[in-house]
């Protein structure tokens, strides 16, 4: 059997470990239960890397967002922090569940929520904020969860994006009341949809089980999802230490750019490359989106998509949000931020180099 037909060009072991685990989940049967062994399984493994005593699998991350929101309980006439700069899933969950989001401004550098906008009083409509890994990096759980908890906040750590990823030392998914994860198909583990979202708290487990509580399952993931996904995550720990050298090595031979700004990162941070990210530098906006779209010309010439960034939410209505202070930074990251995907990583693993040569040679233009 040819393996090239799994997600992102998937090793062969752990293609096998998959087929191994459907046909075994179609010889017991279990693939057509709303409860089995596969759930259990998976619940068991990812409350072991995540330390959280309850984890609650769901049909995606964008649900599991609305799933911890409502666990808390956010609702109407409640307010919840946000990056300027985030996945628009998350601005939506928000407003699904009846809040209203309070954009926050970035770190100048990254894609960080600056630690001021967390240090400052808020009022108490304010009930949580929404802390997301992203792009390559980390959200530095540890001082925004500290400082979050200095102001009664509640603090969902949004995951989605970090699978396998340690942060301040610790597993990235481990320091937010809640946590959400995504399985959709463009993931580093995944199951083509799904999501989960975990906790240690007595109350808010309680209450996701009245939200979910409606029928067998509001918001189900299948026995066949569950899996797919226990053997991605058994590898995920080996594949994340490739993807770390593979963008080692990228990095490395990216240092001489004069047109990309790289991410920063701690010692004690070893983030989960989804996406690896970069900053492109330019003297105005017209010249970023113009030069954005000249470098995504040239890579697609060789082969190699360039992605861009979020849109982030500066310009939505004021009818729909809150801005607590200025987004100048949100707004420069939604305007320099380029990506590029794993599986474009993972392709060029053996040659990464190659990436940052076409980078140079456009740079050189």
């Amino acid at each position: 059997m040819s393996w090239s037909r799994f997600p992102f060009g998937l090793e062969s072991s752990t293609a096998q470990a998959i087929l191994a685990a459907l046909e075994e989940s179609f010889r017991s049967g279990s693939w057509g239960d709303y409860e089995g062994e596969p759930l259990e399984r998976l619940k068991g493994l990812l409350s072991e890397r995540l330390g959280m005593a309850q984890v609650h699998l769901c049909a995606s991350g964008t649900v599991a967002m609305e799933l911890a929101l409502r666990a808390i309980p956010v609702g109407a006439g409640d307010e919840v922090l946000l990056s300027g700069y985030d996945y628009p899933g998350n601005f939506r969950a928000i407003e699904r569940v009846g809040a209203r989001p309070v954009l926050v401004d970035l770190e100048e550098e990254g894609w960080r929520i600056a630690p001021d906008s967390l240090a400052a009083s808020h009022p108490p409509s304010v009930k949580a904020v929404i802390l997301s890994h992203l792009h390559g990096t980390t959200a530095g759980m540890k001082l925004r969860t500290d400082l979050a908890k200095q102001r009664g906040l509640w603090v969902i750590e949004d995951a989605c994006q970090a699978q396998g990823a340690v942060d301040g030392g610790r597993s990235a998914g481990s320091y937010g009341d809640l946590v959400t994860w995504s399985f959709g198909g463009s993931k580093l583990v995944t199951s083509g949809r799904g999501g989960a979202v975990a906790t240690n708290e007595a109350r808010i487990a309680q209450r996701l089980k009245s939200v979910v509580g409606q029928g067998s399952d509001a918001y189900p993931m299948s026995n066949l999802q569950a899996a797919v996904l226990s053997p991605q995550l058994e590898s995920l720990d080996r594949l994340h230490a490739q993807r770390q050298e593979t963008v080692e090595r990228l990095e490395s031979r990216l240092r001489q750019s004069r047109r990309l700004k790289l991410a920063r990162r701690s010692s004690d941070d070893s983030p989960a490359f989804y996406h690896w990210g970069a900053r492109l530098l330019a003297e105005d906006e017209q010249q970023l989106a113009d030069d954005r779209h000249s470098l995504g010309v040239f890579l697609a010439n060789s082969g190699i998509s360039l992605g861009d960034g979020f849109a982030g939410f500066g310009r939505r209505s004021n009818s729909r949000c809150r801005r607590w202070q200025p987004l100048v930074h949100a707004s420069r990251a939604a305007a320099e931020t380029i990506l590029i995907h794993h599986s474009i990583l993972r392709h060029y693993q053996s040659d990464v180099e190659s990436i940052a040569e076409s980078i140079l040679e456009w740079e050189a233009q």
